[in-house]
């Protein structure tokens, strides 16, 4: 959903990422920087107990996983190291992203089930793109949705809306297996398609 929202926002991340290509960034260190940013959040939750400090850092290393992919499409510097770092370092984040969430105080077990369901869903791109299929585009809930569904849930539990926190969790969980149902059946059906 937010990723055809982001074709339309292309002036804004040109804008926001031009920085970055004046100093001709490299990718990966922009893909390194937000698993430092990630690992603040899991500093800050611990250490400050602080839920407006860790959504503002979920949400710059957020952007500088949308800002390393288009820096490097910009500068001309794609490559498959750099395509398999960012992914395994997002799944890594979304790991932090959790436990600065559980230390905050939301619930344990459906936090487990966001994330289990939730590294599903990006496993369910990852093969799918190995197979020659894309699926970007495809759910509901991608990961800048899972961001921002987050982000939101832990602004709500610092505000002392537990049980409004818990319900959005919830329904952030349901739609997360909806997309994840979702992407099976596309995948499926694409495979099927190509006589495979």
């Amino acid at each position: 959903m937010l990723t055809k929202l982001r074709n339309k926002l292309s002036g804004l991340i040109d804008l926001t990422a031009k920085p970055f290509l004046i100093i001709n960034a490299e990718p990966s260190a922009i893909t390194m920087l937000s698993l430092i940013t990630a690992l603040l959040a899991l500093l800050a939750a611990i250490y400050l107990r602080n839920g407006y400090v860790v959504v503002l850092l979920i949400l710059v290393s957020g952007y500088l996983d949308v800002i390393d992919g288009y820096v490097a499409r910009k500068l001309g510097k794609v490559s498959k190291v750099g395509s398999f770092l960012d992914s395994t370092i997002d799944k890594l984040n979304e790991v932090l992203f959790t436990c600065s969430a559980i230390i905050l105080g939301l619930n344990p077990l459906l936090m487990a089930i966001f994330l289990g369901t939730s590294l599903v869903v990006s496993y369910e791109r990852a093969k799918a793109e190995s197979l020659g299929m894309k699926v970007e585009g495809v759910g509901i809930m991608e990961r800048a949705e899972r961001i921002l569904a987050l982000s939101v849930i832990i602004l709500m539990y610092e505000l002392d809306m537990y049980v409004l926190a818990t319900y959005l969790l919830i329904i952030t969980i349901v739609l997360i297996i909806i997309t994840l149902v979702h992407r099976l059946l596309a995948i499926v059906f694409m495979i099927r398609g190509l006589g495979s």
